[in-house]
């Protein structure tokens, strides 16, 4: 990048603002909070500071306030806030603000409040399209950027990307998917568009580690040399086509008594959104003996290398969307073959044939089926497969990459405005 760029970006307070379930520094799981996080680090030479939901797990760590902002829930403003907006009816919260519940509505006005004050001059909201209305209100002469993580920008009615073509600077996306969905949905846009593939940390997910710690982890799930383990990570949801991976993984198990699945995800049926899919996903479990399929509940991001160490191949078969699936990503990066379906952004991820199989949605079972088998019966592939996915991510898919990216959309933005 040119100096005179660079010096342009330097110039510029730039603000991430996060939805309100997410908390910067990361202290739980939450990818959209580690992307912001590893953005703001890598870019340290530039004025970029983070707005998100505080976490008494921070008063841990040392901070610096210019770069850490937060909103937090014992504030007079969010208090009020959720007291007044529990005395309006449901129906009118959701005709007045498109969404209803207290906590966020709250964090959202705090938001306002917030960057009132605060002024940045560039203010990027990430994820959710309703916070830009209120970043907007509060500070119509910044430029404002909507930084979007999925692969359906088309889910928006046309009043809604209206609205984004008249009060955005520009949209960065992290799949390419997302605007070739919005422009054949709402035509050609003006709008400054980028795409800016998620970015994994290569300390934590890399081959060389996984590897040292595969003899360990497949003691501690009772898998045994000859085992071959299938790996999913995420939310236990019907969209993410998870009775298609069990019920391709049940007819594989007839023929293959030596396949193992190991689940990582909301363990507990009760909590599952989805109460009849959730019991349905339950009893397709329940049939399999003791061992073969088993849930390890939810695991610390930095813990994750574990379970790829595990494992033998990761599946992901998203029914509608997906954006840029980090999990297929950290995979990749431990040197495990992917299969994952034709949908979204995965396409992008996934170099169908070379660092994995990809699948049509149709006939999805016996899809998953046939993959699932090809790589069961050659390690070879496995093999083959898994190390093109190293070099993939490598030269694509780590978060030096994703900061670069970034800075780079920056750096376009500031010379557009000017």
């Amino acid at each position: 990048m040119k100096e005179e760029i660079k010096k342009k970006i330097q110039d510029k307070n730039v603000l991430l603002v996060l939805g309100s379930n997410h908390t910067v520094p990361p202290v739980k799981f939450s990818t959209l909070a580690h992307l912001a996080y590893y953005t703001q680090e890598i870019l340290s030479d530039y004025n970029i500071s983070t707005l998100s939901l505080w976490d008494d797990e921070l008063k841990k760590q040392e901070l610096d306030p210019r770069k850490f902002q937060y909103i937090y829930e014992s504030d007079f403003t969010f208090k009020l806030t959720k007291f007044l907006f529990s005395l309006v009816p449901y129906r009118v919260r959701k005709r007045l603000l498109n969404f209803t519940k207290l906590d966020r509505i709250a964090y959202s006005f705090s938001v306002y409040f917030k960057l009132k004050k605060l002024k940045p001059d560039i203010v990027v909201t990430h994820l959710t399209y309703d916070l830009i209305k209120f970043c907007k209100k509060a500070h119509p002469r910044g430029q404002h950027v909507y930084y979007f993580h999925g692969s359906d920008l088309d889910f928006l009615s046309h009043n809604q990307w209206q609205f984004l073509e008249e009060n955005l600077d520009g949209i960065v996306s992290i799949c390419q998917a997302a605007f070739d969905g919005a422009e054949q949905k709402f035509g050609p846009s003006d709008l400054l568009k980028s795409v800016v593939f998620n970015g994994i940390n290569g300390d934590f997910f890399n081959e060389e580690l996984a590897r040292s710690k595969r003899a360990e982890m497949r003691k501690k799930y009772n898998f045994e040399a000859q085992h071959i383990v299938f790996l999913y990570a995420g939310r236990i949801s019907k969209e993410k086509g998870l009775d298609n991976i069990v019920d391709a993984f049940q007819t594989c198990y007839e023929q293959n008594n030596n396949i193992r699945f190991l689940i990582i995800g909301e363990s507990k049926i009760e909590y599952w959104k989805e109460e009849s899919y959730a019991q349905s996903i339950k009893e397709k479990l329940e049939a399999f003996p003791e061992g073969v399929v088993q849930f390890t509940g939810w695991i610390p991001n930095n813990e994750l290398t574990d379970a790829y160490a595990a494992a033998d191949i990761s599946v992901l078969a998203s029914l509608y969307k997906e954006g840029n699936s980090v999990f297929l990503i950290e995979s990749m990066a431990c040197g495990l073959p992917v299969i994952a379906t034709k949908v979204g952004g995965i396409p992008e991820v996934v170099d169908n044939g070379n660092t994995g199989i990809l699948v049509d949605v149709d006939n999805l079972t016996q899809n998953l089926i046939n993959a699932y088998q090809e790589l069961i019966e050659s390690p070879e592939r496995r093999k083959v497969l898994g190390d093109n996915g190293i070099k993939r991510v490598q030269q694509k898919f780590l978060k030096e990459c994703m900061a670069s990216g970034f800075e780079d959309f920056l750096g376009k933005l500031v010379m557009h405005k000017n």
